[in-house]
């Protein structure tokens, strides 16, 4: 008699969706996988050499600042906090999911807790206070991340309203010094033009004389 194939019904596991305000606890009552609690994520590695801006910086700061990690920081972003609204937790904050978005379209992620260690052993609140003051700027959109097995981790960070609005302080910036340039320009102009108009009258008296 054939033998008959056992036939064994896969089961695919679900997957739970939870909404965003609820992270902030299932983060803090869901413990990190041992490779997540370990090993943090590493800082861009800066290129081995650098050409230009990244060659004054590498003289600025030492090869070896360099060789550890770097991130690029619109001056915007510092010259005019006060104007972002931004508190200093606020700032640092930024600057730590800063450090983190290594690639245009891979959103930063990073676990609150973590930032807490490193500014300096700050509450989790605070850290918590400052990025529900960038989530209500709209500077900042907060999402969950999910593992294989349906539980959370840390949530990802998208700063496109960051984005938007340093670009428009940066454009704000950029009119500012173009109109203050060339009044400069103008006043230049207009002192040459007194001063030669001054140096033919003289001429002038001079033949008459």
């Amino acid at each position: 008699m054939p033998k008959e194939k056992l036939t064994r019904k896969r089961t695919m596991p679900t997957r739970k969706v939870v909404a965003p305000e609820a992270e902030a606890k299932a983060e803090a009552s869901a413990p990190q996988s041992a490779a997540e609690a370990k090993t943090p994520a590493p800082t861009e590695p800066a290129p081995s050499t650098g050409k230009g801006r990244d060659k004054r910086n590498i003289e600025k700061w030492g090869p070896t600042a360099w060789k550890s990690g770097w991130m690029g920081v619109p001056s915007i972003l510092i010259t005019h906090q006060a104007r972002l609204g931004l508190e200093p937790s606020d700032l640092n904050v930024l600057l730590h999911l800063i450090v983190h978005w290594w690639e245009p379209t891979r959103k930063p992620f990073l676990g609150k807790k973590e930032m807490a260690k490193a500014m300096g052993g700050v509450s989790l609140r605070t850290v918590q206070r400052a990025l529900s003051r960038l989530r209500k700027a709209n500077y900042i959109v907060q999402r969950p991340r999910m593992r294989a097995d349906g539980s959370h981790t840390t949530p990802e960070y998208d700063l496109t309203g960051l984005v938007t609005r340093v670009s428009e302080l940066a454009e704000e910036e950029i009119n500012r010094r173009t109109a203050e340039a060339n009044n400069a320009q103008g006043a230049r102009t207009r002192r040459g033009l007194r001063n030669k108009a001054s140096s033919s009258a003289r001429s002038e008296d001079a033949v008459a004389a």
